[in-house]
């Protein structure tokens, strides 16, 4: 049996009790009443709903609401469920609580899980495999550190992460057993430990943020090398400052957490 779970405006009949939006399947189903109330009392548990199974929708919170649909659903013990960006008409808040209880809720039941999102925080924060897809096409299918890692393409490794990576175009200009030395467009040679590739190949070279640090040293070279500004960013739940940089032209995104 597969079970779909879709956004907050099909969560639940409007005029039903909690504990009623949650045994309507069950109840369609003609199961002997005992079976339904066992089942609903156990969701319930499972998902914290004890004392609002008397409750209408209309005096549930979103996140409420969603567990409601949630316990409907997992009722019904399916063999796969289907979420279909279940929280994307929460609030930025309400969706990492939501997050965390959904990953908790699924080490619970045990129960397979395609998970429908265009967010890639929670795709990152929940997947066990991500499958990437653009315009209907599969993209790279991994685990979140093979893609964050490992990405097949530009498209993965640019719509993964945030802030986004850095790309920087060049071509390799010498390579031996040990040593690949590529030339940037500015003339400049980055010299990696790799011989992966042929002399006078075009590359695109790509650097995340947090493998970048800012040397604002007296002593440093590269005196002409601006920090223009930073903001922080606290959706992982941890500080992120972000630095946008600027190097003779050449803009770049750095980032570190505390």
């Amino acid at each position: 049996m597969l079970v779909l779970l879709f956004s907050t405006e099909s969560y639940s009949d409007t005029f039903l009790f909690s504990k009623d939006n949650i045994s309507f399947g069950l109840r369609a189903q003609k199961l002997p009443k005992m079976e339904v109330e066992n089942r609903v009392l156990k969701a319930s548990e499972t998902l914290g709903l004890q004392g609002l199974l008397s409750r209408r929708p209309g005096e549930l919170s979103g996140g409420q609401k969603q567990r409601v649909a949630m316990g409907r659903a997992i009722v019904r013990n399916p063999k796969v469920f289907l979420f279909d960006e279940p929280l994307s008409n929460l609030d930025a808040k309400l969706r990492h609580k939501m997050r965390a209880e959904m990953k908790k809720l699924h080490k619970q039941v045990g129960t397979t899980t395609i998970y429908v999102t265009h967010d890639q925080i929670e795709a990152m924060t929940l997947a066990d495999r991500i499958v990437i897809m653009k315009d209907g096409v599969i993209e790279q299918v991994g685990t979140p550190t093979e893609v964050y890692k490992k990405p097949n393409n530009i498209f993965v490794a640019s719509f993964i992460g945030t802030p986004a990576m850095n790309f920087f175009e060049g071509k390799v200009k010498s390579c031996s057993k040990s040593l690949t030395t590529i030339t940037l467009k500015d003339q400049k040679e980055i010299k990696l430990s790799s011989n992966i590739y042929e002399k006078d190949q075009d590359i695109i070279f790509g650097i995340r943020p947090e493998d970048i640090s800012v040397n604002l040293d007296k002593k440093s070279k590269m005196k002409d090398f601006l920090v223009e500004w930073q903001q922080s960013d606290t959706r992982h739940g941890t500080i992120q400052f972000v630095s946008h940089c600027r190097q003779r032209g050449r803009a770049l995104r750095a980032s570190t957490c505390h």
